[in-house]
């Protein structure tokens, strides 16, 4: 099935909007005024970007092309080496009318740290964090945001689909959330990429941003796709859904996660850590549960460390301390288990090569 064959499908299927299917598809939308059903909240999207200019300028016009007037972009670009200043500096000249705020880091922070100067930059009432390769294809994504903000004040955070687009062989498939009613905090904790499956990439959330200084969401340790979700279904209140997939999640040839190191994998797992000893705080979850919880949502952040990211021998003794440190009998045998098993398929691989 080709990608056209696919977008019908979807669209037929309802797990893309008419919206989001002339833009796929090449269709040119008809320009039309549009007036949003509740007050705009102010909501703010915070990017981080490092060299890739012509990616981030397609992220930006799908945050152009929104139905919606009250919001911010804020830019973190990790000290890119190349051309990218100058083409975002001439972006921002030539569209004046959009609020963007550059800030270019004086030395290389990482992803995470990224995420944290964007989130503590953000004034609006509703937050939205994205990579620079991401995009949206629904033009109505923020009015639906608001509205479920505007009726339901007990949100505390959304999420939505989302379609992968290889680039390689240039093909889509279709990540589609599996609940489609509000859940309690609680429950969307618990089952968080074990019942509920792991949302395709973090621009599908959106948080409130009130409940989040509630919650001190700046001390998140790390700021990795899943520890945002996960921190966010602290604060009290009920998650919602778009079970629309509303934007695209680009698999790039070289991964940005590709090589990634045994200290940027500890204070993920570290975060995941700490998240699930302020879930015991506030009693969503009883030590018996938080052992096992730990596992479930660290073997993850391990697989993707142990699949195709072994550097050398130094870095993975870091990591496998951490894991005799850090999770509880037997499931820190179950993570070994797992680790073997992942290895022996990348050396697998490898030879194959």
């Amino acid at each position: 099935m080709d990608n056209n064959e696919k977008f019908k499908t979807w669209l037929n299927n309802g797990d893309i909007s008419e919206e989001s299917y002339k833009f796929l598809s090449g269709i040119q939308m008809e320009s039309e005024d549009w007036v949003n059903d509740c007050k705009e909240k102010k909501i703010s999207i915070t990017i981080s970007t490092h060299n890739r200019p012509y990616a981030l300028i397609r992220l930006i016009e799908s945050i152009k092309m929104q139905r919606y007037s009250n919001y911010e972009i804020i830019i973190i670009d990790d000290k890119s080496t190349d051309n990218t200043a100058i083409e975002i500096n001439k972006y921002i000249n030539d569209n004046s009318q959009l609020d963007i705020q550059y800030h270019i880091n004086e030395e290389n922070l990482g992803v995470s740290e990224s995420k944290k100067r964007g989130y503590n930059l953000c004034t609006g009432d509703i937050i939205i964090f994205s990579d620079d390769d991401d995009y949206f294809i629904d033009s109505s994504y923020f009015a639906k945001v608001n509205k479920i903000y505007n009726e339901h004040q007990d949100c505390t955070m959304t999420t939505a689909s989302t379609l992968y687009h290889y680039e390689k062989n240039d093909t889509y498939s279709l990540n589609k959330l599996n609940f489609n009613v509000p859940l309690e905090n609680n429950i969307y904790f618990k089952g968080f990429a074990i019942e509920y499956i792991k949302p395709g990439s973090m621009f599908t959330l959106t948080l409130n941003a009130e409940r989040m200084k509630e919650i001190g969401y700046n001390n998140l340790i790390c700021f990795n796709d899943m520890s945002l979700y996960l921190y966010a279904a602290l604060a009290k209140g009920k998650i919602y859904s778009i079970v629309e997939a509303v934007g695209v999640y680009s698999v790039q040839i070289f991964s940005m996660t590709s090589g990634v190191s045994s200290i940027y994998t500890v204070n993920n797992l570290d975060a995941k850590i700490d998240i699930g000893n302020k879930a015991v705080e506030c009693g969503i979850l009883n030590i018996r549960e938080q052992k096992k919880w730990n596992y479930q949502q660290c073997l993850p952040t391990l697989l993707n460390f142990f699949n195709g990211n072994i550097k050398n021998s130094k870095e993975i003794v870091c990591v496998n301390v951490w894991m005799m440190k850090k999770l509880q009998i037997p499931y820190n045998l179950l993570a070994f288990a797992q680790e073997i098993k992942a290895r022996f398929l990348y050396y697998c691989l490898k030879v194959l090569k």
